[in-house]
């Protein structure tokens, strides 16, 4: 009874083992892998764009470009004609931006932060849609600086 016991043992860890380097071997061959990292709101996604598909979608003059970066890394540098708006400052900037953001004629708004992991464009874009009502208002897929 042990032998088959322990026979039935070893036969469930080979089959995981081997499930185990299947998985493996298929999340770094496969050609669509999934994104690793974490995604605060999948919801969101279906809100982001890359800059390929801004610029199939609208010129240049039809976008209003919001830098959700801190202060210091707007400084350093950002998007041609982009505002900066972050959770940090918020009140303040957005006091600033009221009349702009309420005047849009027109314009999407297309907010955006570092890579792909960054989650503070995902955050100021809707709070622009839930507390401003405003639309469209477009996440940025990818790096700022591709614009």
């Amino acid at each position: 009874m042990k032998r088959l016991l322990r026979r039935t043992i070893w036969q469930a860890l080979a089959i995981l083992g081997l499930a185990g380097v299947a998985a493996a071997l298929t999340a770094k061959l496969h050609p669509r892998v999934p994104a690793w990292y974490r995604v605060e709101n999948v919801a969101d996604e279906i809100f982001r764009l890359s800059v390929a598909e801004l610029r199939e979608r609208y010129q240049p003059d039809q976008l209003l470009w919001i830098d959700a970066r801190s202060s210091e890394q707007y400084q350093a540098g950002h998007v041609d004609g982009a505002r900066s708006l972050n959770e940090e400052n918020w009140a303040e900037q957005l006091w600033r931006m009221h009349s702009e953001l309420e005047n849009l004629n027109g314009l999407a708004i297309v907010v955006y932060c570092d890579g792909k992991a960054c989650q503070r464009s995902a955050r100021v874009a809707g709070r622009l849609r839930s507390e401003m009502g405003l639309e469209p208002v477009w996440i940025l897929r990818g790096d700022w600086q591709d614009w």
